[in-house]
């Protein structure tokens, strides 16, 4: 069987030595945390998207790469969209914000 010396990063896991798929999952699992972080934090983002018809709407600021990355959708929607003031501005009123959070995630 493999195995490989890893450090990971505190906030995943302790550094060991652990088989490959192993490894990998906890890897991914790490990466989604951060993801998730970076989700919910809103501190640096490129894009925000209003979501919803009044009273029940939502902004949530977004990643593009992320959206293009995950989404061929948003890919096209970027791909034409100018940005104003680096920030890209998409209003959806036909969703809401909790089933496009959801979507989101």
């Amino acid at each position: 069987m493999l195995t490989i010396k890893l450090l990971i990063p505190d906030t995943c896991a302790k550094p060991k030595h652990i088989p490959f798929i192993t490894m990998a999952a906890e890897l991914l699992l790490c990466l989604s945390k951060d993801l998730l972080k970076l989700f919910e934090s809103s501190t640096v983002y490129d894009s925000s998207i209003s979501v919803g018809e009044a009273p029940n709407t939502k902004t949530f600021r977004v990643h593009s790469a992320i959206l293009v990355s995950r989404s061929p959708y948003f890919a096209e929607a970027l791909s034409s969209k100018k940005k104003e003031n680096d920030t890209t501005n998409f209003t959806i009123a036909n969703i809401t914000p909790k089933i496009f959070e959801i979507l989101l995630k």
